[in-house]
């Protein structure tokens, strides 16, 4: 039975060790984390881009020991192929650790869900740690931009519609914004239309 620690519970964890600002994690802190939240394992890993190639390492480690229990590679070309790259190590994981994907993952990649644009992902993912910090103008900002790089990007939509809502109490813009999140919801997967 695998169970992944959430960008929620990650968070909560980096605020209790006085850290929720970092932008890296190094291996001391990522192991820290991992023991506070009383986990086997860890995922490591980087990436490099020289000229237009890029190369993905990751390591899956035991807290414990601090075994290496496998380590993984994958290269494409252009950070466009960022997404597939990951798509792939992810299949690798899977295998490795013999686990299946639960039945409204197994058709959907991360290349072809959400958005194809690693900048505008880079975007999102920052107005959610604003969000996460009920920084609301901060996080609409962010996502704005995700917007502006993918103007069909559902769940930028619909993470600006819960910061209207719930931040700024703008019921009205916020309607607008979910009715996009709606209109463009067919690049989502079934696990981020129930979120």
């Amino acid at each position: 039975n695998l169970s992944i620690l959430s960008k929620e519970q990650l968070y909560d964890i980096l605020k209790r060790m006085g850290k929720e600002d970092i932008t890296f994690m190094d291996t001391e802190t990522s192991i820290e984390v991992a023991r506070k939240a009383k986990t086997e394992l860890v995922i490591r890993g980087n990436f490099m881009k020289l000229g237009n190639k890029i190369r993905i390492n990751l390591q899956l480690q035991e807290i414990d020991t601090g075994k290496i229990l496998f380590a993984y590679k994958e290269e494409g070309e252009g950070i466009e192929s960022m997404f597939t790259l990951v798509d792939k190590l992810v299949q690798n994981i899977r295998k490795d650790m013999d686990v299946a994907p639960e039945q409204e993952e197994k058709d959907i990649e991360i290349a072809k869900a959400t958005t194809n644009s690693l900048e505008a992902f880079r975007y999102y993912s920052l107005g959610l740690a604003s969000k996460q910090k009920r920084d609301w103008k901060e996080a609409i900002n962010h996502l704005q931009k995700a917007l502006e790089i993918d103007s069909s990007f559902a769940m930028a939509y619909m993470e600006i519609g819960i910061a209207y809502n719930f931040g700024l109490r703008d019921k009205k813009t916020a309607k607008e914004f979910i009715k996009k999140a709606v209109l463009y919801s067919n690049r989502v997967t079934e696990k981020e239309k129930l979120e």
